[in-house]
């Protein structure tokens, strides 16, 4: 993973970039996201994942998340992940997780 300095001006540049094209795309920013809103009113089937060492958004995050959907659903936390490191850290795992959340919610009849 590229790590970057503190006093990097690139990450103000891809936030104000994030901005720009979220606002081109739904009228909206990145600011003004409500999920816990969002899944309330979702009635899609939900997977919810995230790692136990996520520091950019913290792991109690998927409870609140979970609890606040409605849907059907089903959650599930990588020990010792970071942020969005998962798929590359437990691969098997990942895979294995989606793949019973397809089945179990008869998106796919995959067995093996």
């Amino acid at each position: 993973m590229i790590q970057l300095p503190n006093d990097s001006k690139i990450l103000d540049i891809l936030w104000i970039y994030s901005q720009v094209c979220m606002y081109w795309h739904t009228g909206s920013t990145l600011d003004k996201l409500a999920p816990l809103k969002a899944v309330a009113h979702s009635t899609s089937p939900t997977l919810f994942l995230h790692g136990s060492a996520d520091t950019l958004i913290p792991p109690n995050t998927l409870q609140e998340l979970y609890d606040n959907c409605r849907a059907t659903k089903s959650m599930h936390m990588f020990k010792d992940s970071t942020h969005a490191q998962a798929i590359s850290n437990y691969p098997n795992e990942y895979f294995n997780v989606i793949k019973d959340f397809l089945v179990n919610n008869h998106f796919t009849t995959i067995q093996n």
